[in-house]
């Protein structure tokens, strides 16, 4: 599942995926700067996390996106 957040200017990407391994889950967080990926042995593990970083995000102003992507070309 992939979620786009937007603040300002600015646009989050954020990622749930199985890992390669398919063992293993992720959580990615891509900005300007690069991704940052997180992995959880379970799904509670990976939904908590999830949870915890879109209060974080939204407490820091971020919304998501309103659906103009364009910026991302």
């Amino acid at each position: 599942m992939i979620w786009f957040y937007e603040k300002q200017e600015a646009i989050l990407v954020c990622e749930i995926r199985k890992a390669d391994d398919k063992m293993t889950y992720e959580f990615e967080i891509a900005d300007s700067r690069g991704p940052t990926t997180q992995r959880f042995d379970s799904p509670r593990e990976l939904i908590a996390a999830y949870l915890s970083e879109q209060s974080r995000l939204q407490a820091e102003g971020w919304r998501p996106s309103a659906g103009n992507l364009a910026s991302l070309e």
